[in-house]
Order: structure tokens, then sequence, then C-alpha cells
């Protein structure tokens, strides 16, 4: 960035977008291909046309939702524009989405990929060719245009990587090798508080000592995983504590205080619906283990809390279980009362529960156990999987599948926001 600077002052050049870009927190990966096309714009004039290579300028941008995908699409295709490496675009890029794209159809695809210079696809996912002949037809014509217009057209397509490559890679293959992949990484903890702080003082609020450490820590939660929030978590985390302060002081104090992120203590007589849900599991008859450990997740909740409270980072809670008894010992009644429990303990943001048997996540072909395990886990955001007669699992390649797809996508970790019981 400082070479950048330097060429830029001794040229005497000013890009808006580059300079919006440079600005932006982390993303070392767009910074970098930002100013390699403004160094090699720059490189290029000293060159006569004919020893020019005009080289394709498709884009993938690829990320977790919140990292600023689309804000910084609009950017990268306004320098383009500004470096002159595509004409007639200044004041019209040409914006749209894929479910829009598959929504309207091929010849209106046809035409905006003919007259524009600049196309920029949001959620490109959604085109989903598997689901419609339009789609495919419009992926299709993505395609072929990527390649055959490839001197005087770009395509920015902006999605999850999982998605991208799951949706359309896996469609149209070739694809991948007309597109620059750019990731996104997933904002810093120092990012997420900095994201915190302006929020606060935009608003002209104050914060008490240690609030933006332990928001930050909460936005975090999840970093790293798919679907994580970024931005989006702090905007969660902030619009929370400014829901419990104005609620503490009716609007007579301006200032967020570390209770006001995290929220009353996990216990009985702070949060009623929990305390409902600890005397219904006391009611049962027997079940001393079970009750003993749920004893045990609530006093560590409440530990927590406590630390949070001085600044200090929360223990590691385990949710996952594995429930073992014979029928009809009750174990869906106590895994619903267990996921009542998580949310009270802050541990789940619904706390219902989802009932599943192996043969639910059991495909009848090569990665049709992964697909359905996936979307099983997805359907469970925020609430227990319980998956009864699990050890039906064993014994096949797609029971294999499904129990490496529950592996690779349940860590244990804090924000996954969902429990699986056994």
């Amino acid at each position: 960035e400082e070479q950048w600077r330097a060429n830029r002052d001794a040229e005497g050049k000013s890009y808006p977008s580059l300079d919006a870009i440079l600005k932006l927190r982390g993303q070392k990966a767009v910074k970098a291909l930002a100013v390699g096309l403004a160094t090699r714009m720059l490189a290029e004039e000293r060159l006569l046309e004919q020893q020019r290579e005009k080289t394709s300028l498709n884009f993938a941008l690829l990320g977790n939702p919140g990292t600023g995908k689309t804000t910084v699409a609009r950017l990268l295709a306004g320098l383009l524009c500004e470096l002159g490496l595509r004409e007639g675009c200044a004041d019209d890029i040409d914006e749209t989405t894929g479910e829009a794209l598959a929504r309207d159809g091929v010849d209106e695809a046809s035409t905006r990929l003919e007259e524009a210079s600049v196309l920029l696809v949001d959620d490109a996912a959604a085109i989903e060719p598997k689901k419609s002949a339009e789609g495919r037809a419009v992926l299709s014509l993505l395609a072929d245009h990527a390649e055959r217009s490839r001197e005087s057209l770009s395509i920015l397509l902006t999605g999850t990587k999982e998605e991208i490559e799951s949706k359309l890679y896996a469609h149209a293959p070739a694809l991948r090798s007309r597109f620059k992949e750019v990731e996104f990484e997933d904002f810093s903890e120092a990012d997420l508080r900095d994201i915190f702080v302006d929020s606060v003082s935009t608003r002209m609020w104050t914060l008490e000592p240690a609030v933006a450490e332990v928001a930050a820590r909460r936005a975090a939660r999840g970093r790293g995983t798919k679907g994580f929030g970024n931005a989006r978590e702090v905007r969660k985390v902030y619009e929370a504590a400014y829901s419990r302060a104005l609620e503490r002081g009716g609007g007579r104090s301006t200032t967020l205080t570390i209770l006001d992120v995290i929220g009353p203590p996990p216990t009985p007589e702070h949060v009623p619906s929990l305390g409902v849900a600890l005397r219904e599991l006391e009611e049962k008859v027997g079940l001393r283990e079970v009750k003993e450990a749920t004893a045990a997740l609530v006093r560590l909740a409440e530990a927590n809390h406590k630390r949070e409270l001085r600044g200090a980072h929360p223990l590691r809670v385990p949710l996952n279980r594995l429930f073992l008894g014979n029928p009809g010992t009750g174990k869906t009644t106590v895994a619903k009362i267990y996921g009542r429990v998580l949310k009270g303990t802050g541990h789940l943001s619904d706390g219902g529960v989802v009932l599943a048997v192996a043969s639910d996540l059991l495909g009848s072909a090569v990665g049709e156990s992964e697909e359905k395990t996936t979307r099983l886990l997805e359907a469970a955001r925020g609430k227990v999987l319980v998956i009864d007669e699990a050890y039906c699992l064993h014994g096949s390649s797609y029971g294999e599948a499904a129990i490496n797809t529950l592996v690779s996508l349940v860590h244990n970790e804090p924000g996954e926001d969902v429990a699986v019981l056994l």
C-alpha cells in the first residue's frame, strides 16, 4: 500500500474507489488485488497499444456474510471503470442478483451481458442451476460470456465459498477457471471490537471499561465457521445491549455496561423460563445423572457470567451429548427440556428440538448423505438436534459419510448455536 501511494503521488493520479478499498478494515487480499490493478494500469501506460495484453478481469468474491463482499464488489467495479480497464461504465455499473437473473430468464440475462461493461451478480449461488432450466441456461450463458467477452466485460460474483462451489462450480466446472477468486477472511476479534466501538460512538453513546472487549468476544463466537455473520454479529450484540440499557435506565443513561452486553445472570431468579425448565426436569422420576449434569451446566453458565462481568474470558461449555437408555426412558422428553435450559443459559438462540432418526441422514448415492446431514444441521440452527438410533449410522459407507459430515461441521465451539444429541 505504501509503495502504491508513492507511485500515485508521483504520477499525480487519484482513484476514489481504490482509496475507499484501502480504508477498509482487514481484507488484505482485496487490497492487494486493487493495488495490483492500479499498479498494472500505471505500468501499461508506458507501453505501446500493441504491447499490452488484454486479460480476463472476472472475479468471484467469496466469504461469510457480513464481510463486506457486496460493498467491495461495487468499489471494485468502480475501480475497473476509473482505471479505464473497462470502458463506458463510470456511471452505469449493472448490478443484479442471482435470484433475479434466474427469474428474469436467459433472454434478459443475454441482453445485460451484451450491453454491460461490468456486471455485478450479488448472491450468485441463487441462480440455482440444479433447480430450474432457466437457472441452468443463465449459468451456461455467464460461463460463455466470461470467456468470450473477457477483453471487454467483467463479471463479479459474490457469495459464500461453499455455495459458489457446490451450486455453481459443481454444475459448470469450467466456470472456476474463468474467475479469479478473492477470499474474504472473517474479521479478527480486534476488528470486531473496532466495529463495535464505531457503532457506539457514531450514536454518541459511551462505554464503561472492558465493555468493548467483552462485546467483541461475544461477537467473535463462531468466527471461522460457516455462516459466521461478522459485522452483523456485532450489530446483534450492540442492539441487544442498547435495548437492555434502555430498560435499565429508561433513557436517562447513554453509557453501556458489561451487564447490558451479557444480559442478566443465567439463574432461575433472573430467567423465569430457565426456572420452569429446571423444575420440570426435577419433577421427573429418577434421571439422577441427567439432573446432576444439567445442574453442573447451569452452575458453569453462572460462573461464566461472573467471569465476563470481571472482563475475563468465559470457560468453554460443551453442548453436545450422548443420551443412552432403553426405549421409553424419556430421552426425547428430556431433550426438549435440555433445549429450553440451553436457551435459558444463553447457549442456544431458539431452544427448540429437531427430531431425526439415522435414516434421515443417509443417502442412496455418493454425496447425498453429506447433503442431507448438512441440511439437517442447518434446520437445527439455534436448537437441539436429536438423532435417534444413531448406531444405525455404523457399518455403511453412507453412514460413515454422514458421521464425517457431523464431525466436520459440529465442533462444540462457542457460537455454533446448535447442540447435537445422539
